[in-house]
């Protein structure tokens, strides 16, 4: 008996820990709410997917629902794979690249929005750093710094180079081979 009493605990707490059930209704409600269910349309019709796109944002205002890029493809009736592809993919761009602006713009406004949450401390920065990598398309930059010094010593540089060809086994000589071809 205690032992069922420890698990029920834990699955509350597991529970409480995920945002509770309440979260979790809201949550499946919303993207019941959000997902197309209108008749097929033009995927090229702009205004059509600017109506979708204003509809989802207007959701998530209404809802207290934070954006995501996942659920911007919901709210048009495509698989996210279709949606990032139209920004993409090289021939869906080359077909129709005013969808891909477009689509551009919608997920540059949900980077902003990701990026916004981490500036006011409303998401772990770690988190944040992982969508902007995985979504956003933000990639780490590495610096090398390369310092010229104030002298070289040429006659140093000779020598070394000199032993370096000195102790090659086959050396080739480049000289030779250019005259040799010049003159045939």
């Amino acid at each position: 008996m205690a032992v069922r009493e420890k698990k029920s605990r834990r699955s509350r707490n597991d529970s409480q820990e995920t945002g509770g059930r309440e979260y979790n209704l809201k949550l499946i409600r919303f993207m019941r709410e959000i997902a197309y269910k209108g008749e097929p349309y033009d995927t090229h019709d702009l205004n059509k997917i600017n109506e979708l796109f204003e509809g989802y944002l207007k959701k998530c205002e209404e809802w207290d629902m934070k954006l995501g890029t996942q659920a911007i493809a919901l709210a048009l009736g495509v698989k996210y794979s279709t949606f990032k592809g139209w920004q993409n993919d090289p021939e869906e761009v080359r077909r129709d690249p005013a969808r891909a602006r477009v689509v551009g713009e919608m997920c540059q406004f949900v980077a902003m929005y990701r990026e916004s949450l981490m500036q006011d401390s409303k998401i772990n920065p770690v988190l944040g750093l992982f969508w902007q990598k995985n979504y956003d398309g933000l990639k780490d930059q590495q610096e090398t710094v390369v310092k010229a010094e104030d002298h070289v010593d040429t006659a140093s540089l000779k020598n070394k180079y000199q032993a370096i060809a000195s102790s090659a086994s086959n050396v080739i000589d480049v000289d030779a081979i250019v005259k040799q071809a010049k003159t045939q």
